[in-house]
């Protein structure tokens, strides 16, 4: 399945993917196509699924004192995790929601701990990534609450180049904490700038 090819070029980044572990994942893999605002997960659901989010764009968010917040946005060739439903068999702390039209690569959970057991270089897959991620979000935030909203959105920019046309703004707003009407105003400003 050509469409599945991205998955293994994203894991070569870590491991060698070898034809063996290509064909079982081929026979334990398969693809779904989320319209924009769709849900993936839900907030208190069980996640049961290792997903690959091979492209669009996909917003964590959670409720917050009955205030629904971004928490997270991600973009296309990044793995689609919701930690604590999938790594700690409890329901999970927030909804995992298309932003645009997405298209996913599922391994049901079960599968993928097999597959962790079959092929040790999976294990070592498992560990690299986690440790790039951690690392990753570590260095996005630090700092972030010290940051002034027009510094937290270039921050973000860093990381999402086109997060305007793949999510909503009062979205954006909301995971950078800050106002709408400031969003606006600051992007605005970077479009004059550049």
């Amino acid at each position: 399945m050509k469409e599945i090819e991205p998955l293994f070029d994203f894991m070569a980044n870590y491991i060698v993917v070898d034809e063996d572990l290509q064909s079982r994942i081929l026979d334990i893999t398969s693809l779904k196509r989320y319209p924009a605002n769709a849900v993936i997960i839900q907030e208190g659901q069980y996640n049961r699924h290792f997903r690959y989010l091979h492209d669009g764009c996909v917003r964590y968010h959670a409720n917050y004192d009955g205030k629904e917040v971004t928490t997270w946005i991600e973009v296309a060739n990044q793995l689609l995790l919701s930690y604590d439903g999938f790594s700690f068999d409890r329901p999970g702390g927030e909804t995992l929601e298309a932003s645009a039209d997405s298209v996913v690569i599922e391994i049901a959970s079960d599968d993928f701990l097999k597959l962790l057991e079959e092929f040790p270089q999976m294990e070592r897959f498992a560990r690299l990534w986690l440790e790039k991620e951690m690392s990753s979000q570590l260095e996005f935030y630090k700092f972030f609450m010290f940051m002034s909203a027009k510094e937290k959105y270039k921050r973000l920019l860093t990381y999402v180049s086109d997060v305007d046309l793949k999510v909503k703004a009062i979205h954006i707003a909301s995971f950078l904490g800050i106002s709408p009407e400031t969003l606006s105003r600051i992007r605005a400003e970077h479009l004059k700038s550049n």
